[in-house]
Protein backbone atom coordinates (compact mmCIF):
# COMPACT_ATOMS: atom_id res chain seq x y z
CA UNK A 1 0.00 0.00 0.00
CA UNK A 2 1.45 3.56 -0.95
CA UNK A 3 -0.15 5.76 1.13
CA UNK A 4 -1.04 5.96 5.45
CA UNK A 5 -3.42 3.38 6.02
CA UNK A 6 -5.37 1.69 9.38
CA UNK A 7 -5.08 -2.14 9.80
CA UNK A 8 -5.91 -4.35 12.67
CA UNK A 9 -3.09 -4.67 15.05
CA UNK A 10 -1.16 -8.14 14.68
CA UNK A 11 0.93 -9.99 16.91
CA UNK A 12 4.59 -9.06 14.72
CA UNK A 13 3.59 -5.40 15.84
CA UNK A 14 3.84 -5.79 19.76
CA UNK A 15 7.64 -4.03 19.23
CA UNK A 16 6.17 -0.91 17.57
CA UNK A 17 3.29 -1.17 20.23
CA UNK A 18 5.94 -0.92 22.89
CA UNK A 19 7.82 1.95 21.10
CA UNK A 20 5.11 4.12 20.69
CA UNK A 21 3.76 3.19 24.21
CA UNK A 22 7.26 4.66 25.31
CA UNK A 23 7.44 7.82 22.78
CA UNK A 24 3.77 9.06 23.57
CA UNK A 25 2.95 8.13 27.35
CA UNK A 26 4.69 8.60 31.02
CA UNK A 27 5.98 5.25 32.35
CA UNK A 28 3.12 5.44 34.77
CA UNK A 29 0.63 5.51 31.87
CA UNK A 30 2.50 3.05 29.60
CA UNK A 31 1.12 -0.36 29.07
CA UNK A 32 3.14 -3.25 29.55
CA UNK A 33 4.07 -5.72 26.69
CA UNK A 34 2.06 -8.09 28.22
CA UNK A 35 -0.63 -6.04 28.20
CA UNK A 36 -0.24 -5.33 24.65
CA UNK A 37 -0.05 -9.15 24.21
CA UNK A 38 -3.14 -9.64 25.89
CA UNK A 39 -4.81 -6.44 23.79
CA UNK A 40 -3.88 -8.08 20.47
CA UNK A 41 -5.74 -11.66 21.57
CA UNK A 42 -8.52 -10.60 23.65
CA UNK A 43 -12.23 -11.19 22.23
CA UNK A 44 -13.03 -8.09 24.07
CA UNK A 45 -10.26 -5.79 23.02
CA UNK A 46 -9.08 -4.17 19.92
CA UNK A 47 -5.72 -2.82 18.84
CA UNK A 48 -5.72 -0.81 15.71
CA UNK A 49 -2.30 0.68 13.91
CA UNK A 50 -1.58 3.33 11.66
CA UNK A 51 0.73 2.15 9.03
CA UNK A 52 3.00 4.34 7.12
CA UNK A 53 4.79 3.58 3.87
CA UNK A 54 8.47 3.44 4.62
CA UNK A 55 10.00 2.20 1.26
CA UNK A 56 10.07 -1.22 1.31
CA UNK A 57 8.53 -1.99 4.73
CA UNK A 58 5.27 -0.47 6.07
CA UNK A 59 6.58 1.10 9.57
CA UNK A 60 4.02 1.07 12.30
CA UNK A 61 3.50 4.92 13.63
CA UNK A 62 0.22 5.28 15.79
CA UNK A 63 -1.64 2.83 17.50
CA UNK A 64 -5.78 2.57 19.51
CA UNK A 65 -6.48 0.29 21.95
CA UNK A 66 -10.26 0.03 22.40
CA UNK A 67 -12.03 -2.31 25.02
CA UNK A 68 -15.82 -3.04 24.29
CA UNK A 69 -18.71 -3.47 27.16
CA UNK A 70 -22.22 -3.61 26.69
CA UNK A 71 -23.15 -0.70 26.50
CA UNK A 72 -20.18 1.52 25.17
CA UNK A 73 -16.93 1.18 23.58
CA UNK A 74 -13.57 2.70 25.88
CA UNK A 75 -10.77 3.89 23.89
CA UNK A 76 -7.83 2.73 25.91
CA UNK A 77 -5.23 4.12 24.56
CA UNK A 78 -4.24 6.23 21.33
CA UNK A 79 -0.83 7.60 20.49
CA UNK A 80 1.47 8.52 17.26
CA UNK A 81 5.12 8.34 17.35
CA UNK A 82 6.09 11.79 17.77
CA UNK A 83 8.15 12.22 14.57
CA UNK A 84 4.52 11.35 12.23
CA UNK A 85 1.81 13.83 15.06
CA UNK A 86 0.67 16.18 12.64
CA UNK A 87 0.07 13.93 9.31
CA UNK A 88 -3.41 12.69 10.00
CA UNK A 89 -2.24 8.76 11.53
CA UNK A 90 -4.48 10.13 14.91
CA UNK A 91 -7.21 11.39 12.77
CA UNK A 92 -7.27 7.96 11.08
CA UNK A 93 -7.27 5.81 14.09
CA UNK A 94 -9.93 7.66 15.68
CA UNK A 95 -12.33 8.13 11.91
CA UNK A 96 -11.97 3.91 12.37
CA UNK A 97 -13.22 3.64 15.56
CA UNK A 98 -16.03 5.99 15.23
CA UNK A 99 -16.61 4.35 12.17
CA UNK A 100 -17.04 1.22 13.88
CA UNK A 101 -19.17 2.28 17.09
CA UNK A 102 -21.66 3.95 14.30
CA UNK A 103 -22.34 1.18 12.62
CA UNK A 104 -22.90 -1.66 14.68
CA UNK A 105 -21.64 -1.64 18.14
CA UNK A 106 -22.18 0.37 21.50
CA UNK A 107 -23.81 3.47 20.94
CA UNK A 108 -21.43 5.52 23.21
CA UNK A 109 -17.41 5.85 23.07
CA UNK A 110 -15.56 7.29 26.14
CA UNK A 111 -12.42 8.10 27.02
CA UNK A 112 -10.04 9.37 30.03
CA UNK A 113 -7.85 12.28 29.05
CA UNK A 114 -4.93 14.38 30.77
CA UNK A 115 -6.78 17.77 31.69
CA UNK A 116 -3.49 19.35 31.65
CA UNK A 117 -3.19 18.71 27.92
CA UNK A 118 -5.22 21.06 26.47
CA UNK A 119 -4.48 20.18 22.66
CA UNK A 120 -5.63 17.16 23.27
CA UNK A 121 -8.70 17.83 24.77
CA UNK A 122 -9.49 20.40 22.61
CA UNK A 123 -8.85 17.49 19.64
CA UNK A 124 -11.14 15.11 20.96
CA UNK A 125 -13.60 17.88 21.24
CA UNK A 126 -13.33 19.00 17.80
CA UNK A 127 -13.95 15.22 17.00
CA UNK A 128 -17.40 15.43 18.27
CA UNK A 129 -15.95 14.14 22.37
CA UNK A 130 -17.57 16.18 25.46
CA UNK A 131 -16.11 16.32 28.61
CA UNK A 132 -18.96 14.38 31.03
CA UNK A 133 -16.56 14.03 34.71
CA UNK A 134 -13.75 15.24 36.11
CA UNK A 135 -11.82 12.21 37.71
CA UNK A 136 -9.83 13.80 40.55
CA UNK A 137 -5.68 12.28 40.95
CA UNK A 138 -6.66 9.79 38.54
CA UNK A 139 -2.93 9.86 37.04
CA UNK A 140 -1.61 10.48 40.94
CA UNK A 141 -1.64 13.20 43.14
CA UNK A 142 -2.81 16.59 41.58
CA UNK A 143 -3.13 14.73 38.15
CA UNK A 144 -6.80 14.98 37.06
CA UNK A 145 -8.23 13.25 34.22
CA UNK A 146 -11.57 14.24 31.84
CA UNK A 147 -13.32 11.67 31.32
CA UNK A 148 -15.49 11.99 27.75
CA UNK A 149 -17.87 10.58 25.59
CA UNK A 150 -19.55 10.86 22.24
CA UNK A 151 -22.90 9.01 21.69
CA UNK A 152 -24.00 7.69 18.37
CA UNK A 153 -27.46 6.77 16.56
CA UNK A 154 -27.01 3.49 15.06
CA UNK A 155 -28.46 2.96 12.02
CA UNK A 156 -29.40 -0.89 11.13
CA UNK A 157 -29.40 -0.22 7.08
CA UNK A 158 -25.25 0.27 7.55
CA UNK A 159 -22.88 -2.16 7.52
CA UNK A 160 -19.33 -2.24 9.82
CA UNK A 161 -16.63 -0.66 7.36
CA UNK A 162 -14.60 -3.27 6.10
CA UNK A 163 -11.28 -3.88 7.57
CA UNK A 164 -9.15 -7.16 6.56
CA UNK A 165 -10.23 -10.46 7.76
CA UNK A 166 -7.62 -10.72 10.78
CA UNK A 167 -9.54 -7.55 12.05
CA UNK A 168 -10.56 -8.07 15.70
CA UNK A 169 -13.03 -5.13 16.05
CA UNK A 170 -15.06 -6.88 13.98
CA UNK A 171 -15.42 -9.79 16.01
CA UNK A 172 -15.67 -7.59 18.87
CA UNK A 173 -18.13 -4.89 18.26
CA UNK A 174 -20.00 -7.80 16.66
CA UNK A 175 -20.73 -9.77 20.37
CA UNK A 176 -17.97 -11.51 22.14
CA UNK A 177 -20.90 -11.75 25.10
CA UNK A 178 -18.26 -12.49 27.14
CA UNK A 179 -17.22 -8.99 27.11
CA UNK A 180 -18.39 -6.97 30.48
Amino acid sequence: MSRLHVRAGRLADLGALEAIEVACFTPDQQSTRRALRLSLSSPCQSVLVAVYPDGEKNRVIGAAIVHKHLRRMRLYSIGVLPSFQGRNAGGLLMDRVMECASSSGPPEIILECDESNRNLVEWYERLGFRVFRLLPNYYGTDRHALRMSQKFSICPAKRLVTMPPENLLDRVIRGAPECR
